[in-house]
């Protein structure tokens, strides 16, 4: 099953044009027996003598096949009409659900924290070292209080947010939702919202509200975005994963705003979160193909990112998606588990946040239970 209820839209069979050859015989016998009838007619005196044949041709030949014509025209048309008035229908049907598809939440800028970024500093995707079921430590975290590391990671998540924020010259009121991993009982019990507010107050923001975020995962919360109405408001998410049961250490902030908010702060570079599909394994390439269908103007993806997902189901993501996408290079499929190590609460983050450095129009798959999240991900 796939979250998305696609109509099936199939389109009627396009009238034929009237075959010339047949109505131009039918015209004929038409004209030949009218002309005949009224030879006949003529002859047993029911017609007045006055009348030659030129007169014989025109009432009982002429206006009886201009008549058969013009009946034929009228509804050959009448069919025609139909069938633009059917297809311009399905027309609108397809544009009002690629419309819904395509509904997308803005990803102004991000931040991140973890051992790849502290050790590259403009991170080249393809030049990183593989990192699969290894645990990732920042350095500048180590040794550190629970209490002093949520301080340092709010702190180097929010600078550059600020920096941001400064450099567009913005001043909406920034709701802050933050949730960490819930393994820690010590990170919950830390008061985010005073780490957060102290943080705030030495850095440009101005703040409207600071809560947790109202989901169990961000996945979740972002995909009742879509079909509520965003208002200008910007939205920072903290998304945070302590050191805990040999999972990454590693946090992201993303900055989101309404798909109105860029124009009209003229910010140009900024990508697109399309609407999620969810789906189970077995309805992946249905899943996959109404996605290609319905956003982006049926454009492929031109990278693929899997995120959390166990080998068995990466492994039919990838043949699924190759099969859609036959020309598709696999340098370009990306791993977050192979870059980031092992994942925990911030995964997803960290997987926007790395993919928006990469190509073009990516597909971002990532696994919650038995469900697949499939994300498309454009820029401007």
């Amino acid at each position: 099953m796939i979250s998305w209820n696609v109509p099936k839209i199939e389109y009627p069979e396009e009238p034929k044009m009237p075959n010339i050859l047949l109505w131009i015989l039918i015209c004929g016998i038409v004209a030949c027996s009218g002309f005949f009838i009224g030879i006949s007619l003529s002859t047993n005196g029911y017609l007045d003598p006055s009348w030659d044949n030129i007169k014989l041709i025109l009432l009982f030949s002429i206006i009886p096949m201009f008549f058969v014509v013009l009946i034929r025209l009228l509804v050959h048309f009448i069919v025609l009409f139909k069938y633009q008035s059917s297809c311009e229908e399905l027309n609108y049907c397809f544009y009002q659900w690629r419309v819904w598809a395509e509904k997308h939440i803005i990803l102004l800028t991000s931040s991140r924290v973890s051992e790849v970024d502290e050790q590259n500093k403009n991170i080249i995707l393809s030049k990183l070292t593989p990192n699969k079921n290894n645990q990732l430590l920042p350095k500048f975290l180590k040794s550190r209080s629970l209490w002093e590391k949520s301080e340092e990671i709010t702190k180097a998540l929010l600078t550059p947010i600020s920096k941001f924020y400064q450099e567009h010259h913005l001043s909406t009121p920034i709701k802050i939702l933050w949730h960490v991993n819930t393994e820690n009982k010590e990170a919950i019990e830390i008061d985010w919202a005073q780490v957060i507010q102290e943080q705030v107050a030495n850095l440009a923001f101005n703040v409207a509200k600071v809560e947790p975020l109202p989901q169990t995962h961000l996945m979740k919360w972002l995909s009742t975005l879509y079909d509520g109405a965003l208002t200008d408001e910007l939205y920072i998410v903290l998304s945070i994963q302590f050191d805990e049961n040999n999972v990454s250490e590693e946090a992201c902030c993303l900055l989101l705003s309404s798909p109105s908010f860029p124009e009209l702060k003229e910010i140009s570079r900024y990508s697109k979160l399309l609407r999620p599909i969810v789906c189970d394994i077995g309805s992946l390439s249905e899943a996959l193909e109404a996605q290609s269908k319905f956003q982006l103007n049926g454009k492929n993806a031109q990278a693929l990112w899997c995120c959390h997902l166990n080998d068995k189901n990466k492994e039919e993501v990838i043949i699924n998606f190759i099969k859609q996408n036959t020309d598709f290079s696999l340098e370009r499929i990306f791993d977050t588990e192979m870059i980031l190590g092992n994942a925990g609460t911030a995964r997803y983050a960290m997987a926007i946040s790395l993919s928006s450095l990469d190509l073009p129009n990516r597909l971002l798959v990532s696994q919650l239970g038995s469900k697949l999240y499939l994300q498309r991900i454009s820029p401007k």
